[in-house]
């Protein structure tokens, strides 16, 4: 192409601008350490790596975009005309982006190279941003990835690759493993296998250095002692060097990538040719694996190329389906292929043509190919350019002509040409459509009609053609008779979801004129019977008073059942439901809903496999599916929207599938009465019950037998169709079903044991009673003369009393918008802490109430109340004392000792349990809305304790006024406190996220430099690890370093999802605890947009100026901090 305003991954002169998505060097041609063409963008992480690709490049010239943001090129930037550029992750390799381009050309799109995987987060939360940015733009190009716009492409996901390939590791454990890749790019799928084996992969000391760069210091190495699998560059891997290596040692060789690319020596001597996939005798691996079948080029099972060649499908390009996914998505006016030539390549337009808002005509399906020396080679476009003076080139003119049969290669159609097939059948070309209209019928049949006023027979297109779930008076489900391809009709995937269920109905293609109920359309588990001219044979109640009238039509084209209301006014429709039944409803004026007329099949647990693997259906339960002892849902969120296809899962492995279990224990069976037993049992020679458990026990994948007057018989792997009969019912067997030995509590010793239990339960008893009348005594004792009540477990205290204990209030740890904090002593020596209240306006009755119902809230992790003072106007609370004070006081200030990373971990984490206690352990949500350090208070232990909870609904409606005293607390609020909007308990998760910064870095979030004014920190700490910066740079430099990285990341990473400005994308308190034990991983977090200005703008954007914060808990003024190892000297306040 000619050069243009801009160009992407195109390196001539005379553009303004220049775009670089990633650094493959297909992308990178022309581009060299001496470029002075021009400006060159860039994502950051891409930044940071063309210094190693091009030695002395000169940095002044790159411009780093921002990942999730719009830039601005402008005039006054010295571009010549406004241009408007954001950015997305393009999940290719490290540092790949896609573009959107705004400007005075409309609006267009390059991918760059992506993959967009459907089970990946990161291309999930890509996906969004993209449609976010856009909102209603209209798409004028998609510069598209169409590297595999082929369907045969289908190859699997990263996590598929990685199993497959991890498989082929452990097959193969007297081998060395050598993988090949690029020099750049595939780094989550060896990090995924490294991890999943727990060893190191040895790379080329050049993609150590790469490596190394992108933040991955621990799992790669060049020390071939250390591991015996390697990754080597494709340019070196090859038949030769994998038979040279077999020579000296076993060796196995793996390929990732959708297409073969090993070379194998033509003749000695002479050049590297491709290696035909036909070349070498196949070779199974398992069952479930893949590779591309040698026929079409489809994927198929995994392929051996040479005994010791596998290749494993998979590429860092989207696939065929993803490509056809992100077109959907964007819509745009038309296509244009970045990729011009490949093995696969096929124009872009021929299938997703349909998909673009403008519907353009075809030019070429292959690339055709250049000669060279004879021979035929594919040709590699250069990239693009466009905007500015640039004209698109016109094609290239043919002879004209008015109908031809044929189109050779340098012709093209335009204005009234057309290509016409030889019996005049079809014709191609460009028509102008009339006045087109969608007309919507009262049968409920959508028509596409030349006129407003047609009927269906004169429709150009018609809703009743393309049913989905529900099958309307007047509609058909047809059966094609020439191909035998039936219509189905098809439930949605659930409640909420649409999408293609698992179940579906069909008229029968064998011609028995009968419909069949399918189970994702290989099982059968429903047929109507044969049509007799008047009922369906297995549905004699259509005799009595049936409401349809059914009719039945046959040529040499279709064959199709239609039917219609004898009662007009009757409204009714089929529906294929989720629960797998055909069900007629009708509309019920009366009450507005639609009630079931009939349904089939009868009952519920008939239909096949509705409770999925390991799922048990019982008709007399609500739920119907409940999962066997054991088991538990797949997906307990399916569930929730009635969707059980996905079955259940062992709680607990088996023991022959654990390599060291414990004790050599060996998995026992549960035995089930009265059940009907599962589909697809084998029979197996056994004389008698024990030999029929034997034979299961010996197979690892056996997972239930039975044993009955027909023998042993056993069940592989999932069981489908377990079914719990009612106890009167005959028919039903017993089922012993396999379990871990785990699953099941010894029973021996159980009387001594059940004798044992009661004599402690009573002992216990009798020694709670003993206390109860003690601290009843002693407290009746110490309250009886000054007049003090017992609340529940509060002490009502007077006024009087907290004054003395307080010293007349002169010793104060605090305060905050909620009051101002006092040490005391009761006469028992015990040390409190008393809280003023201010800006209360409560009465009497409602305050005691309230504070009564914050007593009732106790957890580890939570400031115990004892007690409160209601005197007049007074409004008084008394807490336990915490000689270690709060947490600011302990992270903030200079001291000689400082928290060690061990203790602020554990800061955090009980901060998160204290306030998801609040947020979902409670009887109803408290939402703290003040969660700040000073706030999180250490007991002896530097056991954190979320104190002030509760507060915000004793102030009531005025706490928007408090809010305006704290000083400090700005930081910590969500953005929708300033917005209006209601506040959810997410607006604690912001504040939590915000003050985990803080614990990271040992500082305020926001800091005075020296020319006063204050950077913000939680915007580098996300920008670092968005990008795959050194974490532990964000670390206190106080801790010189002495941290678990995987736990600071996993701090930093969770603050960063906290703080997202849309609430919905925050966590709750529940996942932040279990992110922070490790029990779930956490996604690489956006940037949030508030968080990003400061990005773009951090040299110039202050957050604000008064960084000062009261303390509105206990906070002693001789506080000291510790580490975990001096814990031990510090002594607690005698009581």
């Amino acid at each position: 192409m000619e050069s243009g305003l801009i160009s992407v991954d195109r390196w001539a002169k005379g553009s303004s601008a220049y775009f670089l998505t990633h650094l493959h060097s297909d992308h990178t041609h022309g581009l060299s350490s001496s470029w002075s063409n021009g400006p060159l963008f860039c994502s950051r992480l891409t930044a940071k790596l063309i210094p190693f690709k091009f030695p002395n490049f000169n940095l002044s010239l790159i411009r780093v975009l921002e990942i999730g943001s719009w830039h601005a090129l402008s005039p006054s930037s010295g571009f010549p005309t406004t241009l408007h550029v954001f950015v997305v992750d393009a999940c290719h390799c490290p540092g790949s982006i896609m573009l959107v381009f705004r400007g005075e050309f409309g609006c267009r799109i390059c991918t760059g190279d992506f993959r967009w995987e459907p089970s990946c987060e990161k291309a999930r939360m890509a996906k969004e941003m993209l449609v976010a940015a856009l909102k209603d733009d209209v798409v004028d190009v998609v510069y598209i990835d169409n590297t595999y716009s082929n369907p045969i492409y289908d190859f699997p996901t990263r996590q598929i690759a990685a199993n497959q390939i991890i498989d082929i590791i452990l097959s193969h454990p007297d081998y060395d493993i050598i993988i090949g890749i690029n020099t750049l790019g595939k780094e989550d799928l060896l990090l995924q296998i490294s991890r999943a084996l727990k060893i190191k992969i040895w790379v080329w000391p050049e993609r150590l250095q790469t490596m190394h760069l992108l933040g991955f210091n621990d799992t790669f190495t060049t020390n071939t002692t250390l591991t015996r699998v390697r990754a080597v560059p494709q340019y070196s891997f090859s038949v030769d060097t994998l038979e040279a290596l077999n020579t000296m040692r076993p060796t196995i060789g793996i390929m990732p990538s959708a297409l073969p690319w090993v070379k194998k020596s033509l003749q000695k001597g002479n050049l590297s040719g491709s290696f035909l996939t036909s070349s070498f005798k196949r070779g199974r691996l398992s069952s479930n694996s893949v590779q591309i079948d040698e026929q079409n080029g489809a994927i198929g099972p995994l392929n051996k190329f040479h005994e010791h060649i596998y290749s494993v499908p998979y590429s860092d390009h989207s696939n065929f389906a993803e490509i056809e996914d992100f077109i959907r998505l964007i819509h745009p006016a038309t296509l244009k292929g970045i990729v011009s030539s490949s093995s696969c390549y096929i124009e872009p337009m021929y299938y997703f043509g349909r998909l673009c808002r403008v519907n353009q005509p075809i030019q070429l399906l292959h690339k055709p190919k250049r000669e060279e020396n004879g021979k035929s080679v594919g040709v590699v476009s250069t990239k693009f350019s466009f905007g500015g003076d640039y004209v698109e080139p016109e094609r290239n003119k043919g002879k004209n002509f008015k109908a031809l049969t044929t189109i050779s290669a340098n012709q093209s159609l335009s204005g009234d040409q057309t290509l016409v097939s030889k019996e005049g059948n079809f014709e191609l070309g460009f028509f102008k459509t009339g006045s087109v209209v969608a007309v919507l019928l009262d049968s409920g049949n959508l028509i596409l009609s030349n006129r407003p006023d047609a009927n269906e027979s004169e429709a150009l297109w018609q809703s009743f053609d393309h049913p989905a779930d529900t099958w309307l008076p007047g509609g058909k489900i047809k059966l094609d008779n020439k191909t035998k391809k039936p219509q189905y009709l098809t439930a949605w995937k659930n409640s909420e979801d649409p999408g293609t269920g698992l179940f579906s109905l069909e008229l029968d293609p064998n011609g028995t004129q009968s419909y069949l109920i399918l189970w994702n359309k290989t099982e059968q588990y429903w047929t109507s019977g044969t049509w007799n001219g008047q009922i369906f044979s297995l549905v004699p109640e259509m005799r009595l008073n049936y409401i349809y009238n059914f009719s039945f039509h046959s040529d040499e084209n279709e064959s199709y059942f239609t039917y219609s209301v004898y009662n007009n006014s009757i409204i009714s429709r089929f529906v294929m439901d989720i629960s797998g039944q055909i069900q007629q409803l009708t509309w019920l004026e009366s009450t507005q809903q639609w009630n079931l007329f009939w349904s089939q099949p009868r009952k519920q647990c008939e239909v096949y496999a509705f409770c999925g693997a390991f799922g048990s259906c019982n008709e007399n339960s609500q739920p119907y599916c409940n999962c066997l002892s054991g088991y538990k849902p797949r997906s307990q969120s399916d569930w929730d929207l009635e969707d059980h296809s996905g079955g259940c899962v062992k709680e607990t492995k088996f023991q022959c599938e654990t390599t060291n279990p414990p004790n050599g224990a060996k998995d026992r069976f549960q035995t089930m009465l009265n059940m009907k037993f599962p589909n697809h049992s084998e029979p197996v020679a056994a004389g008698n019950v024990e030999e029929c458990e034997s034979a299961c026990l010996s197979n690892c994948s056996c997972t239930a037998y039975a044993y009955d007057s027909n023998g042993c018989s056993i069940w592989k792997r999932d069981l489908l169709n377990v079914q719990q009969l009612n106890q009167g019912d005959s028919s039903g067997e017993t089922l012993f079903l396999r379990l871990a030995a785990s699953e099941f509590h010894d029973t021996k010793s159980n009387k001594g044991k059940i004798i044992g239990v009661v004599a402690g339960v009573v002992g216990g008893i009798v020694v709670i009673l003993a206390l109860i009348l003690i601290v009843m005594l002693r407290r009746r004792k110490r309250y009886i003369g000054t007049g003090t009540t017992m609340e529940g477990s509060l002490v009502a205290f007077g006024y009087r009393d907290l004054q003395n204990a307080t010293k007349n209030f002169s010793e104060k740890l605090g305060g905050g918008g909620f009051g101002s904090v006092f040490k005391g002593m009761l006469s028992d020596s015990s040390v409190i802490a008393v809280k003023k209240l201010e800006s209360i306006s409560q009465g009497e009755k409602q305050f005691r109430s309230e504070v009564s119902t914050i007593g009732t809230v106790q957890h580890v992790n939570l400031i115990r109340l004892r007690g409160f003072c209601s005197d007049g106007a007074k409004r008084l609370l008394v807490y336990d004392y915490m000689p270690n004070g709060s947490m600011d006081a302990n992270l903030f200030r200079e001291k000689e000792l400082v928290l060690d990373w061990k203790i602020r971990y554990q800061i955090a984490l009980g901060t998160a349990r204290g306030l998801n206690y609040l947020h979902e352990k409670c009887r109803d949500c408290i939402i703290h809305c003040d969660v700040k350090p000073e706030n999180i208070l250490l007991d002896v232990d530097f056991c954190p304790k979320v104190a002030d909870f509760g507060l915000a609904k004793l102030v009531g409606r005025d706490f928007s006024r408090v809010l305006t005293t704290m000083r400090g607390t700005r930081g910590y609020l969500a953005p929708e406190w300033i917005s209006g909007v209601a506040i959810t308990a997410k607006a604690d998760v912001y504040s939590c996220g915000m003050m985990f910064f803080e614990i990271v870095s040992g500082r305020r979030n926001s800091e005075p430099s020296e020319d006063g004014q204050i950077r913000f920190f939680p915007t580098h700490a996300a920008n670092t690890v968005h990008q795959g910066g050194n974490i532990l740079s964000l670390l206190d430099p106080r801790l010189k370093g002495n941290a678990d990285i995987e736990e600071v990341t996993r701090v930093i990473k969770v603050a960063s999802w906290c703080v997202q400005d849309d609430e919905t994308h925050r966590p709750t308190m529940g996942q932040v605890v279990q992110i922070l034990e490790g029990i779930v991983n956490v996604a690489m977090p956006p940037i949030p947009r508030s968080l990003q200005v400061f990005v773009d703008n951090h040299e110039d954007i202050v957050f604000f100026t008064d960084s000062s914060s009261t303390q509105s808990s206990q906070v002693r003024s001789n506080v000291s901090t510790v580490s975990s190892q001096a814990k031990s000297n510090i002594s607690s306040p005698s009581l």
